[in-house]
């Protein structure tokens, strides 16, 4: 009984999610899912809200840590990327070509040998404590 219930519960919580809206953080896969408006059942806003419950609202570009000591143009030369710039020492911020893929592009950039972490650039909402 308890395993139908874990199973019911994994399909409904994995419908519930858009398969293309997640991201790589830490080695967890974290998806999301669009806020929609009470009043239009739109996401009119632009917020999405992850597995956890967090808000967060998607802002342009990816941000990469490449390992130590590695040039950037050399790694991102492979991807369909518009432009890239240094955050620090080897983070950067990277703007693709085409904005809507970026999360596709995020994903296809952490598969690289030389990059340490690659995710969508992602505005988490303020809470008071």
């Amino acid at each position: 009984m308890k395993k139908i219930v874990i199973i019911t519960i994994s399909i409904i919580l994995t419908n519930s999610f858009a398969k293309d809206l997640f991201f790589i953080d830490g080695g967890d896969t974290v998806y999301l899912s669009p806020e929609k408006s009470a009043r239009s059942g739109e996401n009119e806003s632009g917020w999405f809200v992850t597995q956890y419950g967090h808000r967060v609202k998607i802002d342009k570009g990816i941000i990469v840590e490449l390992q130590n000591g590695l040039s950037a143009e050399f790694v991102f030369s492979k991807y369909d990327i518009k432009s890239f710039e240094k955050l620090s020492q080897d983070i950067f911020l990277v703007i693709p070509n085409d904005e809507s893929k970026q999360f596709e592009l995020s994903r296809k950039i952490l598969e690289d040998n030389f990059v340490k972490n690659s995710h969508p650039n992602l505005i988490r909402e303020r809470k008071l404590r």
